[in-house]
């Protein structure tokens, strides 16, 4: 039913961004949730779809775990992990009118991040936790996270 409620949110025209699924994928790039209650889950595609503006910075994918009110922004990216946060916390901006959830989580999958950039995203990353609450996580290719 949550799929549905957010399928007649945003319109029949955007139905096809919106899915039951567990998994993203791109660019060699994977995403999974794990969930050992069966919870429902639905992908928002963000880029290209939820969002269809060139102009606006926004991150891949959020995915809506219905049973327990969570959202989880996901950006698959290659090295640049600063841009990668500046997507994430563009979209939730943009989004944050219609979030009515206390509990945002965000992930970044990336390719080998260049040692010297390792320490600017994890000040980066502090600074949007203690400004927004926004836990950001990495991971290297592929990542997977259980509820």
């Amino acid at each position: 039913m949550c799929c549905q409620e957010i399928i007649n949110f945003f319109g029949n025209e955007k139905a096809h961004c919106i899915e039951r699924s567990n998994v993203a994928k791109e660019n060699n790039k994977q995403f999974r949730i794990e969930s050992s209650s069966n919870s429902v889950i639905c992908r928002l595609k963000i880029d290209g779809c939820i969002i269809n503006d060139n102009t606006i910075v926004k991150c891949d994918y959020v995915f809506k775990i219905c049973d327990i009110d969570k959202l989880i922004f996901v950006e698959l990216k290659g090295t640049d992990v600063n841009h990668a946060i500046q997507q994430i916390v563009t979209t939730l901006d943009n989004l944050k009118h219609l979030i009515k959830t206390s509990s945002i989580e965000a992930y970044i999958i990336s390719s080998s991040v260049p040692r010297a950039a390792e320490q600017n995203f994890r000040n980066l990353k502090d600074k949007i936790f203690k400004n927004k609450g926004l836990k950001i996580t990495k991971f290297h290719s592929q990542g997977s996270i259980k509820l």
